[in-house]
């Protein structure tokens, strides 16, 4: 299990605490049975291959792996290493400014009620810009950028979290509202969740607007996602968004290598166009960590959902490029088992397609329709 474990990047310090004497174990072994080599371990017993050398800290302590910790004197002493060293290293993070998700597309004097959009897992605001484009003036549009696509910053770890942040950043812009929400994907169920704190704080909400977001209660198994699902998902995500179709990749795919895989995904798009040709090797890393995050995501159904809730589900199914298939799922159906009544707008497109140049203009025609009627209600 262990050597299956991908560690995920972060900005922090390790603290290594090394027994001195080497683990005996006790094991009856037939004759016959040859004597197999342990592979030889680094003092910092392999953190270098997860963080930069000057970001880990090594201790040595007496004991073994185990008694380190079980006996008594010993176990004395590694608490007063730990409390020393802790206190004593000085701290090397850098003083981070703190993170602002909030992106402005476009700022407008109007009276008409600004538009805060959010992307899906994994994707940057950059992901609505051809929807946005389409939009007629006279409307501030706004768009929030998750955190862990940076590689400094960590990603959130759940839904809620994120809607406080988010919420925060845009109090400068709105402190009451009326305020539209608008989500692609995961990010619907993250303006879902904004709205329902907006709410809680006297705020007013003109809409909320869903573009092909699962319902609630289709994310209850969703923690038990594997990285080797994640990464099946990521880079269909890929294909899917910018219609490439590559070769070669489902064995390096298949390996389990995340590193290697984001690697190789990043040399197909710098040879396509896709990203700066002096973009470094790690160009995807944020992007697949804060998109594993967010799959990873549970939410519980909301008791109350807001009455001025839109629904748009893409009219056609995406294709599935790498991974086993899938039998699809009826967002439609699912929906109305959490809201009864709710009549989703069908659009043109696949879950990633929806966005694109081709099919955006007409989701910013129905958007902005029921956005007017959510305008003159107040």
């Amino acid at each position: 299990m262990v050597e299956d474990y991908y560690p995920v990047p972060l900005d922090i310090d390790v603290y290594q605490f090394n027994a001195t004497e080497e683990l005996v174990l006790k094991t009856i072994r037939c004759k016959s049975e040859p004597v197999i080599a342990k592979p030889a371990l680094s003092e910092s017993l392999g953190w270098e291959c997860a963080l930069p050398c000057e970001r880990i800290h090594i201790e040595q302590v007496p004991g073994d792996h185990n008694s380190m910790v079980t006996n008594e004197d010993y176990r004395q002493q590694l608490g007063r290493a730990i409390v020393q060293s802790i206190g004593s290293v000085k701290k090397r993070r850098k003083v981070n400014a703190e993170f602002d998700p909030l992106i402005p597309f476009v700022t407008h004097p109007g009276r008409a009620f600004p538009l805060i959009c959010l992307p899906g897992a994994g994707s940057s605001v950059t992901s609505l810009g051809h929807f946005v484009g389409a939009l007629p003036p006279g409307r501030s549009v706004y768009g929030l950028q998750p955190r862990g696509i940076e590689p400094n910053d960590a990603p959130y770890s759940s839904i809620q979290t994120m809607a406080t942040d988010n919420l925060k950043a845009i109090q400068g812009i709105c402190s009451r509202g009326p305020i539209h929400l608008l989500g692609h994907s995961h990010g619907g169920l993250v303006a879902l969740e904004m709205a329902h704190q907006w709410h809680l704080q006297g705020g007013d909400v003109a809409s909320v607007t869903l573009i092909d977001s699962q319902a609630p209660h289709l994310l209850k198994d969703a923690w038990r996602l594997t990285d080797q699902q994640a990464m099946d998902d990521f880079a269909d995500a890929i294909f899917n968004t910018l219609k490439i179709s590559p070769v070669g990749m489902d064995l390096q795919i298949r390996s389990g290598d995340v590193l290697a895989v984001l690697s190789r995904l990043h040399q197909v798009l710098k040879e396509s166009g896709q990203v700066p040709a002096n973009s470094p090797a790690d160009f995807l890393a944020g992007s697949f960590h804060t998109y594993l995050a967010a799959r990873r995501w549970t939410y519980a159904p909301l008791t109350v959902y807001p009455k001025n809730l839109y629904l748009a589900l893409a009219s056609e199914p995406a294709e599935r490029v790498y991974g086993a298939p899938r039998a699809p799922v009826d967002l439609a159906l699912a929906w109305q088992k959490e809201i009864a009544g709710l009549q989703p707008q069908w659009v043109p497109g696949n879950h990633y397609s929806i966005l694109s140049e081709q099919h955006a203009l007409e989701l910013a025609q129905w958007w902005s329709h029921q956005a007017a009627e959510g305008d003159k209600g107040r």
